[in-house]
């Protein structure tokens, strides 16, 4: 089985809670920073030990909410996934054709 990308949402502490305030589903979301980190842990392992690899993806309150809206779409589970997902392999393909470092 082929290895495969996993973006996963990445948030910042100073961000966390207007994270919370602009999102739809903020019940889904851990309450605090420090419960998402250790959620966050539990999910790279998860994803790791399927034999996948983990690309974080840092949300912003502010620009996240902005790409929704430019899309019509709430913000939720759903459109996170679709973020975390979208950039993800924007950055795989930015890693697999990085020209080469000449040393």
């Amino acid at each position: 089985m082929k290895a495969e990308f996993k973006g996963l949402c990445w948030y910042m502490r100073d961000d966390y809670p207007k994270i919370l305030d602009v999102m739809v589903d903020a019940d889904r979301l851990p309450s605090t920073y420090d419960e998402f980190l250790v959620c966050a842990d539990c999910d790279e392992r998860t994803v790791v030990n399927r034999g996948d690899f983990v690309i974080w993806i840092v949300v912003r309150a502010e620009a996240f909410q902005s790409w929704c809206q430019e899309r019509n779409l709430n913000a939720n589970a759903e459109a996170r996934a679709l973020f975390a997902t979208q950039n993800a392999a924007a950055e795989a393909l930015s890693r697999h054709y990085q020209a080469p470092v000449a040393q």
